[in-house]
């Protein structure tokens, strides 16, 4: 029964000695890994910093789209900056940009509208005015009675305004 016993010990030795094996063959496998992963997320660093290497190789696909994002958009930004919009821009800052243009233009068309009206209005007024000023002169050259009434009819004032004009 002891040789039993120490054969089970042994056994469950072997099996320990065997598990502890396998767990520091584990860690040393986590360890591998982690120094690969380190050194790919170095390289992606390097290139994506403007050192050597291509971004779309080192780095990963999540990395490279937010890359290319924010790439897209200093080119973006930089050509709606000159005025314009560039293949790089989104479809939606297109539109945008498209709108503010056609935005902007119709402002242009609506101020220049309303500059338009109030030279009209003010030419109008001068117009009036001038107008009125000749009336008034017309109708204080006119012959008065004593009592102030004018004693010219419309035909006399005709005359007098048409006078007053040359």
């Amino acid at each position: 029964m002891l040789a039993q016993l120490k054969m089970y010990a042994a056994l469950a030795g072997a099996i320990a000695l065997f598990a502890l094996g396998l767990t520091a063959w584990d860690e040393h496998q986590d360890i591998v890994d982690q120094k690969a992963v380190i050194a790919k997320t170095d390289a992606c660093n390097d290139a994506l910093s403007g050192g050597k290497g291509d971004v779309s190789t080192l780095c990963d696909a999540a990395v490279v789209h937010y890359y290319d994002l924010a790439r897209n958009a200093g080119t973006c930004d930089q050509a709606l900056g000159l005025g314009g919009t560039a293949p790089e821009c989104s479809q939606a800052v297109a539109e945008l940009f498209g709108n503010y243009a056609t935005v902007k233009a119709q402002l242009q068309s609506t101020v220049a509208d309303r500059d338009a009206a109030i030279a009209r209005a003010a030419a109008r007024a001068t117009s009036d005015a001038q107008r009125k000023a000749q009336d008034d002169r017309a109708l204080a050259a006119a012959p008065r009675q004593p009592d102030g009434l004018i004693v010219c009819d419309a035909d006399c004032l005709r005359q007098r305004f048409e006078a007053d004009v040359q």
